[in-house]
């Protein structure tokens, strides 16, 4: 573990955990990660900075950083949760970062560098109950490290992950898929819908490789196929890839990652829209790559109203 270089009071709390309260490398570089945004916060508050535009990664504090700490008031708590809102993270995520900061504050008024904890009476957001889950980043990267790659079958399926995660199509619209709707050379699918209607969905370049990937021994296993089929994604028996059978997979390799809350393609669809809104892409440009017709109805269906919750509940 890295003691974060911010400032002097912040690097000594973090050694003031591991030396007197005997906390645990993860819980450090837990309140490491939380502390850190709370500073890029701080650093970039003066400036009104729109929430989308910041990272979160990658902070370099000014030189006024430590008067900005000592100097932080209720109000300042307050922003902070807004800010946190704004970018889509969940009550539990909200909570544990502003209780990161009020233990960072309780610590400086222990030492005598401050009168007032700002976040003493500050109210948290309680998380609620919800079967919805956002998976974040790690956690897709945990899932696919599930998938084996010692079969077609795998390759197959890590492609399946990839694609419903970097989309947000539907799993109903992935198995309908055909060679014809994936294009190579423009990185894209043709999702057709029913009435004749088309939306064209770009591919990353990370899901690009997998897929590629897949190509190649679907070529082989096409082979086999008699007569042969143009579905994307074909099961064992040269078959279509079905909803039932990608739900039934999903499942099994999120038990397989260690989550204890079942994943399914409607997770994957929820965490890209997250995702997504985090980076800052415009939702009236979501909703239409995700086939709504509208902002309203894209939040209705993914409860946007509502934060999404993350998945830390794991073996």
């Amino acid at each position: 573990m890295t003691i974060m270089k911010t400032c002097l009071a912040v690097e000594e709390y973090l050694h003031y955990l591991k030396d007197s309260r005997h906390r645990s490398p993860n819980t450090i570089e837990s309140y490491q990660n939380d502390l850190r945004q709370y500073c890029e916060f701080l650093c970039n508050l003066s400036e009104k900075l729109h929430p989308f535009e910041t990272s979160g990664l990658s902070m370099l504090p000014g030189p006024d950083l430590p008067a900005r700490i000592v100097q932080a008031m209720p109000p300042t708590a307050q922003a902070f949760c807004e800010f946190l809102k704004a970018k889509f993270y969940a009550p539990a995520t909200i909570a544990r970062r502003c209780a990161a900061a009020e233990g960072f504050y309780k610590y400086l008024r222990k030492i005598g560098q401050i009168k007032q904890n700002p976040f003493e009476d500050f109210q948290f957001v309680k998380p609620k109950p919800s079967g919805r889950v956002c998976l974040e980043e790690p956690q897709i990267a945990k899932l696919l490290s599930a998938v084996p790659n010692n079969s077609w079958l795998g390759i197959r399926d890590k492609a399946v992950v990839a694609l419903l995660y970097t989309t947000g199509i539907k799993v109903g619209e992935l198995s309908q898929l055909t060679l014809a709707d994936y294009s190579a050379n423009e990185k894209n699918l043709h999702i057709r819908k029913r009435g004749g209607r088309t939306r064209i969905v770009s591919v990353p370049d990370r899901a690009e490789a997998v897929i590629q990937e897949y190509l190649s021994v679907r070529r082989l296993k096409s082979e086999e196929c008699t007569p042969p089929t143009e579905i994307l994604f074909l099961n064992r028996d040269c078959g279509p890839l079905t909803v039932r059978s990608i739900r039934r997979k999903l499942k099994q390799y999120g038990k397989d990652a260690g989550f204890t809350v079942g994943v399914t393609p409607e997770t994957l669809r929820r965490s890209h829209v997250i995702q997504m809104l985090r980076r800052g892409v415009p939702p009236e440009q979501l909703a239409w790559r995700l086939g709504y017709f509208s902002v309203a109805a894209l939040k209705q269906q993914m409860e946007l109203n509502e934060a999404a919750y993350p998945m830390t509940d794991e073996k």
